[in-house]
This record gives structure tokens, sequence and C-alpha cells, in this order.
């Protein structure tokens, strides 16, 4: 379908083969709305200058570990007597990684532990502490910046925002 000269929709695929594609919610895109306009507001005239955008991402590494059969049929129907077709492949293993970009240059990236469950305290401990006692005074040795990052339970528990009040300026 994705080899036509006009192909589908990943929307219209996505029927095609009875897969539950992400929408957004009238919820979601007020609360969107809400918290874009917020931003612009604190980013015009040359604020966005102070600013330390940060993220986590997740890395995929694919390597070659064992054997697995495959059918390429529906989930639902299995027979024994189709073609099956052995292939080396593995299960992707990855890693998280955190860091962060801004007008005076970047931060240290921070890997996360693999296995780690990142919760407020991994969060405080593995990431917030070592980012302030070493990447915000090296990128604004004046103190003078805001924190920005996305609104994560980790990064928006109760536990986070006490631990970030009265440390530095930030926004979720």
């Amino acid at each position: 379908m994705a080899s036509q000269i006009n192909p589908p929709s990943e929307r219209q695929m996505g029927k095609v083969i009875e897969l539950q594609v992400h929408r957004l919610t009238k919820v979601n895109i007020e609360k969107r709305k809400k918290r874009s306009w917020d931003l612009y507001l604190y980013l015009n005239n040359g604020k966005w200058k102070k600013y330390i955008t940060t993220d986590e991402a997740w890395f995929y590494m694919n390597k070659v570990k064992e054997i697995r059969r495959i059918q390429y049929v529906s989930r639902d129907v299995k027979h024994p007597t189709l073609e099956v077709y052995q292939r080396r492949e593995n299960h992707s293993s990855g890693f998280m990684v955190w860091g962060g970009a801004l007008f005076n240059g970047k931060t240290k990236l921070y890997f996360v532990d693999p296995g780690a469950k990142v919760n407020s305290t991994y969060y405080i401990n593995n990431v917030l502490k070592p980012f302030l006692t070493k990447d915000a005074l090296r990128l604004y040795s004046d103190g003078d910046f805001v924190f920005h990052h996305d609104s994560g339970p980790s990064h928006v528990s109760k536990i986070t925002t006490e631990f970030m009040k009265g440390k530095l300026k930030f926004i979720s």
C-alpha cells in the first residue's frame, strides 16, 4: 500500500489492518493550546536565550541473536501447514538518554540505567542533581535560566516539583 504513487494515510492503513491510530482528544488539544500560549509569553523579547529545553528518548540497537519462526498471515490465522520462514532476528535492545539543548550549547547526555524505572526519585538523583551541579553552572554561570521539560509523570510529580522549587525557574 505504501509503495503506491498516492499512498494512503497512516489512519487509512490503520483501518485496513485494524490498528488503532493515535488521535488527540479535545482535552489534549485545549491543554496544548494553553501551554503553547504560556510558553510563547515566556519566550518573547529574547527570553528564549535563557531557556534549556530537555527531553529523554529511547534508542534501539538491532543485533542478530536468535532464529525466529515467522508466518506472514494475520495473528488469529495460524496453521502448521502454512509456509514458515526461519530468520535470524533479535528482540531490539534499547537504552534511554536524557539531554538538553539551548542557545549557549547543549547539556551532557545522561544515560538511564538499564531496567531502571524513571520515577521521581530516579529523575531527581540521576538527572536533575547532576544537571544542576555540572551543566547548569557551566552553561549559565549566573544561574539565570529557565528549565523546560515535558509533563512526564516523573517531571510533574509533587516530589520533583518540590525539589525544583527555590532551586531553579522551571516550566513543565
